[in-house]
């Protein structure tokens, strides 16, 4: 199991991600409905996702995160000081103790990715992150009482075509089966993972738009953005190596609503007039200059 935790100032969320010994994968995301620190958001993603390990049975579990503090402190390395995390470290024992073997490992954040941008997701959006995603809002804390209500489950623009290559099902009407069969020649199936081809171009890796949201976010605000205009902004997420049907709009809509961008924006405020023509009846009918200064 794969977990990880986020917060910002839009909100605070948890993405899991468990892979069972023959390879399924089951991807999750918490939204929270209270405030909570960075640390806080890690112990809640691994104490949630050691509920769902023991709901769904497993007796012997192997964890990964990315937090130092987190990993330390329920293996008893580090010391707890604040009482809310001596808290989670108490309930992050107590399960434990339902599991025949537990293994919490300490990995880099470059090989947490996947559940790292479902944690984003789920602090920064209400809608589903992923296709086939389940989405919680958590109401209270894990050391008070875990109370999880699912909201929704949604299919994304990628699912006709994925379902195509992996077991050639078409939709039933006819006129959405052939839009499916122009739109995956231009689709690639590997490891799980929907590429869009080109010739010319690394394949870009498909998105839903929630995920292009943050993209987005990221080069035009982000620790790297440089407040670019929309069109700009789509190449700059294509040329990253992504790609969802409506990057374009997406960048449209959000750079009208950034305040920033509207403050200093090109406008042109000299009044609009007619163009007048001069006629000069022979060269050098007229002489102009101009008169500049003083220089320093």
């Amino acid at each position: 199991m794969y977990v990880d935790g986020a917060s910002s100032k839009e909100g605070c969320g948890a993405g899991l991600l468990l892979i069972s010994p023959t390879g399924e994968e089951l991807a999750y995301a918490l939204r929270f409905d209270f405030r909570a620190s960075n640390n806080e958001s890690e112990y809640e993603a691994l104490i949630a996702g050691m509920e769902m390990a023991r709901t769904l049975g497993a007796e012997s579990i192997k964890v990964y995160s990315d937090s130092q503090l987190i990993v330390n402190q329920v293996g008893g390395s580090y010391e707890v000081k604040e009482e809310p995390l001596r808290k989670y470290v108490a309930r992050a024992h107590e399960l434990r103790g339902h599991f025949k073997q537990f293994n919490l490992e300490q990995i880099p954040r470059s090989q947490n990715k996947r559940v790292d941008a479902l944690s984003k997701l789920a602090s920064t959006s209400l809608s589903t992150p992923n296709r086939e995603i389940l989405m919680e809002i958590v109401k209270s804390r894990a050391y008070e009482q875990l109370d999880a209500t699912v909201i929704q489950v949604v299919n994304s623009w990628m699912d006709p075509i994925v379902q195509y290559l992996t077991r050639e099902e078409l939709p039933p009407s006819r006129t959405e089966a052939r839009k499916v069969l122009l739109k995956s020649q231009r689709y690639v199936l590997t490891k799980g993972v929907l590429y869009r081809k080109s010739y010319l171009q690394p394949w870009l890796k498909c998105v839903t738009p929630e995920e292009g949201s943050y993209v987005l976010r990221e080069l035009h605000e982000g620790i790297c953005g440089n407040h670019v205009g929309p069109r700009v902004l789509a190449k700059n997420g294509m040329l990253s190596g992504y790609y969802w049907p409506t990057i374009f709009r997406d960048s449209v809509e959000l750079v009208a609503r950034y305040k920033s961008c509207q403050l200093h924006a090109p406008l042109h405020h000299t009044p609009t007039q007619e163009m007048i023509p001069l006629h000069s009846p022979w060269p050098f009918f007229q002489w102009g200059i101009d008169l500049l200064g003083p220089f320093p």
